[in-house]
């Protein structure tokens, strides 16, 4: 049953890294940067979903938590990601969606660089 759950996840990821370099390749042919933002977002979930899976086979067990910590430091840049693609298309005059994708860009960077 927990194979079938990282296939899935490997799938997924597959699917995901598949339409994120299509948007990204639609934002260079049209030049839009939601398009970009968004295709970015996805394929970090691609690369995040692939390798966490791929930590998942037997004959990887020795690589699994520096796969894991790839994983997760693939998938810290989607939400800031999202949140500037919503920001930009949905609310581009709004001054709290402009607001709120900074103070993510905030909990992003203490996340990243942790406190010192």
């Amino acid at each position: 049953m927990e194979t079938n759950a990282y296939l899935s996840e490997l799938v997924a990821g597959i699917i995901y890294l598949l339409a994120g370099a299509r948007l990204v390749s639609l934002g260079i042919r049209t030049g839009q940067t939601p398009e970009r933002f968004l295709g970015a977002a996805f394929m970090m979930y691609g690369v995040s979903g692939v390798v966490y899976a791929i930590a998942a086979f037997e004959s990887l067990t020795a690589f699994w938590t520096p796969l894991n910590f790839a994983a997760r430091v693939a998938y810290l840049p989607c939400p800031l990601l999202v949140a500037i693609f919503t920001a930009r298309v949905f609310r581009p005059d709004d001054r709290w969606a402009s607001g709120s994708y900074r103070e993510l860009r905030f909990c992003f960077s203490l996340g990243w660089g942790g406190p010192r």
